[in-house]
């Protein structure tokens, strides 16, 4: 579930940048329109916009650090909704008190109430958009029952929105909208998902496309793709890497006298056995038709590279079980030593190979 965890932190935190930039966007707007209502109105409600759109770019600014960092903050969701939904508000609070009492249904400003529910659901929280659209639904009927009083009967009978049936649609509005948003983290999730299962899948036929089938040890191309890391690994930290190249004895009579069956059952053995001897971060591949090679990371000492020789030629004193027999196999190893050998990946496993070859003449 790693890919998936990650995949969800990182649309958390875009859906978090996204809705930091619009803020940005909207409350720089909203500031230049309420000091142009100031200025060249007069108006005071201008002036109370101004205060409250600066203070919410000033609450952007001390996002900015938070946002760039990349990380998921669930707390900035509540705070910002709470400023947005707020801040909406009491502007639409001033402007009644101000202008006309009738603004709590005629304002424009009442179709962002939706705009900053969807930025909540873009956080992928779905508590975060019912405490939302609870707060957006608690704020606006709140204002529209503090105005209601004052409506101007005249103007408000021919308004039909101005009622409480006008106020009923809007907050049921509102709710559908908060419940639609609803569906947005679920969405995301179930197309997250996809992608892990997409992933998965994918290092799946990575792994086997990587893998010998009948050990189980990595293959040749595995091989390739791990030493030149590991070579440049050990190239920056001033550490050795050691190369054994083993070759099975004894292993064709196996095949003659049982059948290949049998000798398939020995390479699987020498192939678990081969396993309990390497560390995590060190390798065993199975290369050829009874060669191996085991990759073992930081051999720095001829101590150490000829414990390792000695851990792998114990692995074939104990016989290998046949159809109920057993069968003494034995092995030579060549050695390779990066970099005293050679500095490249073929070249070392060349360089012990032909070491493995000598080690066969010899005997």
């Amino acid at each position: 579930m790693a890919i998936y965890d990650d995949l969800l932190t990182a649309e958390f935190v875009r859906g978090e940048k996204i809705s930091w930039q619009f803020r940005w966007a909207l409350y720089i707007l909203v500031f230049i329109l309420s000091t142009s209502i100031w200025l060249s109105l007069g108006r005071v409600s201008g002036f109370y916009g101004m205060l409250l759109s600066g203070s919410a770019i000033c609450y952007n600014i001390i996002l900015t650090p938070l946002i760039r960092k990349g990380k998921r903050y669930t707390w900035i969701g509540y705070i910002s909704v709470s400023i947005d939904v707020i801040f909406l508000t009491l502007y639409n609070a001033l402007d009644t008190y101000y202008n006309s009492t009738l603004v709590p249904v005629t304002t424009a400003a009442l179709v962002l109430y939706p705009v900053f529910l969807f930025l909540a659901a873009l956080r992928i929280d779905k508590t975060l958009i019912v405490y939302g659209t609870v707060l957006t639904v608690l704020a606006m009927n709140l204002l529209y029952f503090l105005a209601h009083p004052y409506f101007d009967p005249d103007v408000a009978s021919k308004l039909v929105s101005a009622d409480i049936r006008g106020e009923i649609y809007r907050t049921s509005y509102i709710i559908l909208f908060g419940a639609l948003m609803l569906m947005v983290p679920g969405t995301v999730k179930r197309l997250l998902k996809s992608q892990q299962g997409v992933f998965d899948e994918s290092m799946k036929h990575y792994e086997l496309a990587r893998s010998d089938k009948l050990t189980g040890l990595a293959n040749k191309l595995r091989i390739e793709e791990f030493l030149p890391i590991e070579i440049a690994r050990a190239a920056r930290n001033k550490t050795k890497i050691a190369i054994f190249y083993l070759d099975l004895n004894k292993f064709k009579p196996v095949n003659d006298n049982y059948g290949h069956e049998a000798g398939d059952m020995v390479l699987a053995e020498v192939g678990k056995r081969l396993q309990t001897i390497i560390r995590e971060y060190d390798l065993a591949a199975r290369v050829g038709g009874d060669e191996f090679v085991v990759v073992i990371i930081n051999a720095n000492t001829h101590a150490d590279r000829e414990l390792i020789r000695k851990r792998i030629s114990d692995v074939f004193v104990k016989p290998f079980a046949i159809n109920g027999g057993t069968a003494e196999i034995g092995s030579c190893i060549g050695l390779s030593v990066y970099p005293d050998d050679a500095k490249e990946a073929a070249a070392l496993i060349d360089f012990a190979d032909k070491d493995m070859l000598r080690c066969k003449v010899s005997r």
